[in-house]
């Protein structure tokens, strides 16, 4: 039987619970570990919207968790016309969510998979054509 058929009995408030400690405890270890508190909420927000929202649809508890239902999360961010920079966003802080779990023995080592996303290539000046540039100006205020 899959994990997410097992847990599938577990309701909501009882799967809510124990994730709510974890990402609490989460929280207060990047907080104090000195992470800006805006990095703070994107984490947290992500957590709860995202994978928090996952495994009360699943019923799937923290000690539950397994590659399958971080695969089958992944799809779903992917199908729900998200895109895939964001999704990749999304999985980051939860990648980074279950690290710490794994560090602190909650969870055995699990990763969501991440979409690759297209690097954007950038047009840039080349040193000749700065070098021009700068050689036209009329005065050094315009260099």
């Amino acid at each position: 039987m899959e994990t997410g058929e097992a847990a599938s009995c577990a309701t909501g408030p009882d799967v809510r619970a124990e994730w709510e400690q974890l990402i609490g405890d989460f929280e207060a270890s990047i907080q104090a570990s000195g992470l800006a508190l805006r990095t703070v909420e994107h984490y947290s927000d992500v957590l709860r919207r995202v994978l928090l929202g996952y495994c009360e649809r699943a019923g799937v508890q923290p000690k539950e968790l397994t590659k399958r239902d971080l695969e089958r999360l992944a799809a779903e961010l992917l199908q729900s016309g998200r895109s895939r920079q964001s999704v990749k966003t999304y999985l980051s802080a939860v990648n980074r969510f279950l690290s710490w779990c794994s560090d602190e023995g909650e969870l055995g080592k699990l990763r969501a998979p991440q979409p690759s996303v297209e690097r954007k290539v950038l047009d840039v000046l080349s040193r000749e054509e700065i070098r021009r540039i700068e050689d036209a100006a009329d005065t050094e205020r315009d260099n």
